[in-house]
């Protein structure tokens, strides 16, 4: 099955979209009543896509509260190594583990597994691989991934899809956009892009930053990968976004950052994924004129800039002395854009190329 395929992306569509009815759902029937005031912008949300932004404490903690009861026995838990626990190795249950693919180069978002219960006399189970080393946006994500199976194994009928559960590339695709619609949901979106039509990579870095936690340097509720995943559904078609990461240099070499002193040259930045509006997703590879044009234009702004961000936007003028005027596939491209993001020391760029409407 190609769950790229115009009429599969529907099908997911429609699957998606009643997952989290139910979820949405449970949640309405667990939210507390002492919660709900506050004035916040996110009063208004369902109560399971706030515990999904993080309003309320951990995800975690959140989750195990929602899904407990007679009628949905789930545990949720995370462990050092999920490849150590009794389950992954039991033959009965559903393992989730990116870091062996080629999408586990831009992001290690999924490293869990689901046990479905047989009957109601045992509890499903959900987990998650946390050492306690990694960012928790691979947690985040693979808690939301695991459960968007469990929904799909227990929906009752509600479902209208479920024939379609039966081949795991669907299963996979549909859990993998229930995690991203409930990370970002729409209604937050629109708070964040505050009635931009098109995102700009300043915008699409806002989006990411504004889901670091205040509970510590690895606590990010959602990862670059994610962020571009979700919002390259806004760009007009033929659009793309890339996020480059750009390699240490040694200070002997007479560089910083990657970006060299000689203003007039750029240390080639890596591409880690670059996601298309038709659903394909490119990881590694080599970097578009586009790219490399918008990397050489803000070498000079770049330089040396430390901890501090930096966006540029390209316009016409720039595109027109870099004599690029199309995408890849030959659309016309009517604006670039560049914003730089940070882990560390390390140095990322989100990178938009956005195409005519």
């Amino acid at each position: 099955m190609d769950v790229h395929a115009p009429e599969t992306r529907k099908q997911i569509d429609r699957q998606v979209s009643l997952m989290l009815a139910i979820a949405r759902k449970r949640g309405e029937e667990v939210r507390p009543v002492w919660k709900s005031a506050g004035g916040s912008p996110w009063d208004s949300m369902p109560w399971y896509e706030q515990i999904c932004l993080g309003l309320h404490g951990s995800l975690l903690e959140e989750l195990r509260s929602m899904w407990r009861g007679a009628n949905h026995k789930v545990k949720f838990e995370t462990v050092p190594d999920v490849t150590q626990c009794d389950l992954w190795n039991s033959g009965h249950a559903v393992q989730d583990d990116e870091r062996n693919t080629l999408e586990a180069s831009a992001s290690s978002d999924l490293l869990g597994l689901f046990w479905l219960a047989p009957d109601n006399r045992y509890t499903s189970h959900i987990v998650a691989q946390n050492d306690g080393s990694s960012y928790t946006t691979r947690m985040n994500f693979t808690l939301l991934h695991e459960l968007g199976h469990y929904l799909q194994a227990t929906d009752n009928g509600e479902l209208t899809d479920t024939a379609y559960v039966k081949g795991m590339p669907f299963e996979e695709a549909c859990c993998n956009r229930f995690a991203s619609l409930s990370l970002l949901p729409d209604d937050y979106l629109s708070q964040q892009l505050a009635g931009c039509a098109v995102p700009d990579a300043a915008m699409i870095n806002k989006v990411f930053e504004d889901g670091r936690g205040s509970h510590g340097r690895k606590d990010v509720r959602v990862s670059r990968p994610a962020v571009i995943r979700r919002l390259i559904e806004k760009m007009p078609e033929g659009s793309s976004i890339s996020l480059l990461s750009v390699p240490s240099a040694s200070s002997r070499s007479g560089k910083r950052d990657g970006i060299s002193t000689n203003s007039n040259t750029l240390t080639q930045p890596t591409l880690q994924m670059r996601a298309w509006t038709n659903g394909t997703i490119d990881y590694g590879g080599d970097l578009t004129d586009i790219e490399l044009a918008l990397c050489k234009e803000t070498c000079n702004g770049l330089e040396g800039v430390g901890g501090a961000y930096k966006s540029y936007t390209a316009g016409r003028g720039v595109l027109r002395r870099s004599e690029i005027r199309h995408t890849p596939s030959g659309i016309p491209v009517r604006a670039a854009s560049l914003a730089t993001s940070f882990a560390g020391y390390r140095r990322y760029m989100f990178v938009v190329m956005e195409a005519e409407a």
